[in-house]
């Protein structure tokens, strides 16, 4: 009698796992950071935006090492006329001229104060002369500017000048005086302004500054610095009959 055959116990499945790999898990590639600082610039590298060339805040020494090619710098900065200046070579030193005795050209605008200054205060302008009133043959105040930077102020009313002082503009009374005086004056005449207009026409002719009045001290005495409307074309081949400006006229 046959023996039944025994089954054979099943084999144990094969399971194949895969497992998923993360971009996150694979090394990073030579040459790369996981951290970027903005403020460098590796050698041999051309940043953008480039690193930003300053000039250093005090005269370099000349022949001192410098990083910039080409960097030119001024002393002191911003001035219209430095007296030194310090330029990059391309041999990484500075190059430093001296200019203290270089004359601009055109030279440095030096302006006097609108007010007399007081004598002995601070003036940056070594030998300007300021004449008080300005614009007068025979001031009566005259500040310098001394070597030791502050102002001399002279009294000149007791002087007498000679040749005398050439008289303001408006004690001349024609045309031709006015237009051969020494001093800067115009023959004006009235201009076309409306009875109702808010600045009203010159009263009549007169000789005036060449420039505008700024206040009632730059007139003669007895005047005052008001707006009036002139004729810009008296004498001339234009058609405009009326121009505003600030005159010395009578009250």
């Amino acid at each position: 009698m046959k023996q039944p055959k025994k089954r054979r116990a099943p084999r144990a499945p094969f399971i194949v796992t895969v497992a998923a790999t993360s971009a996150l898990a694979l090394p990073l590639l030579a040459g790369c950071s996981s951290s970027v600082k903005s403020d460098e610039c590796p050698p041999g590298a051309e940043c953008n935006p480039p690193e930003v060339e300053v000039c250093p805040e005090e005269v370099p020494n000349d022949g001192a090492p410098c990083s910039y090619e080409a960097l030119h710098c001024e002393y002191p900065p911003g001035d219209w006329c430095p007296t030194a200046v310090a330029t990059c070579t391309d041999e990484g030193t500075w190059d430093v001229e001296d200019r203290g005795r270089v004359v601009c050209n055109p030279p440095e605008i030096r302006l006097c104060p609108d007010e007399l200054p007081v004598e002995g205060a601070p003036c940056s302008h070594v030998a300007l002369h300021c004449d008080y009133p300005p614009h007068l043959s025979c001031p009566d105040q005259v500040a310098a500017c001394t070597e030791g930077g502050t102002w001399e102020v002279n009294d000149m009313t007791d002087v007498t000048c000679n040749p005398p002082p050439v008289p303001p503009c408006d004690l001349l009374t024609t045309a031709a005086e006015c237009k051969s005086s020494e001093r800067s004056c115009r023959w004006l005449v009235p201009g076309c302004a409306e009875p109702n207009d808010p600045v009203p026409a010159l009263a009549e002719a007169g000789c005036f500054e060449a420039v505008p009045c700024v206040d009632n001290d730059f007139c003669s005495p007895g005047l005052v610095c008001a707006e009036r409307v002139f004729d810009p074309c008296h004498g001339q081949a234009c058609q405009a009959c009326g121009q505003t400006e600030m005159l010395c006229v009578a009250p």
